[in-house]
């Protein structure tokens, strides 16, 4: 299930909070893909964004849906975050609560960047500036979980 397959990129054994969220990304890439495989397409992609589109016909079992994805991003994040800080990556000082609800937030609603774009790249990209300024806030060993630095891409 989708609550399941988001547990799963946050609490990946061993993995580092910058590790789990690209996890998160490259999974937010194939939803992508599957519904605009070639380049430029601007289709609606995420089952959240097609949900809020549908939220006035499904009612109750859209805000049911909605609540239930947020809520499993909310812990499953929280709990990263937590562990990002237990393991030494993420300061003491890091305040877990405002740094998951951040990431929460963009990642509900990449959706409109890809439409905006026409391109995931710029999801991959503002994602990983995400990250690497979570990083230079907070990291408690400067490099030990930042990200690979790469070069702006705007690919599919």
């Amino acid at each position: 299930s989708d609550l399941t397959r988001i547990a799963a990129h946050w609490s990946a054994p061993g993995a580092s909070f910058t590790e789990r969220l690209a996890a998160n990304v490259a999974d937010l890439r194939r939803f992508y893909l599957r519904i605009n495989p070639n380049p430029g397409t601007r289709n609606v992609w995420s089952p959240i964004s097609r949900i809020r589109l549908d939220f006035p016909v499904l009612g109750e079992l859209a805000r049911s849906a909605l609540e239930r994805v947020d809520d499993a991003y909310d812990a499953s994040i929280r709990r990263a975050v937590d562990d990002a800080i237990a393991a030494g990556e993420l300061s003491p000082a890091t305040p877990a609560a405002d740094v998951s609800r951040l990431v929460r937030a963009t990642l509900l609603t990449c959706a409109p960047i890809t439409q905006d774009s026409g391109s995931f790249g710029e999801v991959e990209l503002f994602l990983s500036a995400l990250g690497r300024t979570i990083v230079a806030a907070w990291g408690a060993t400067p490099g030990r979980c930042a990200p690979s630095r790469r070069k702006r891409q705007r690919r599919d």
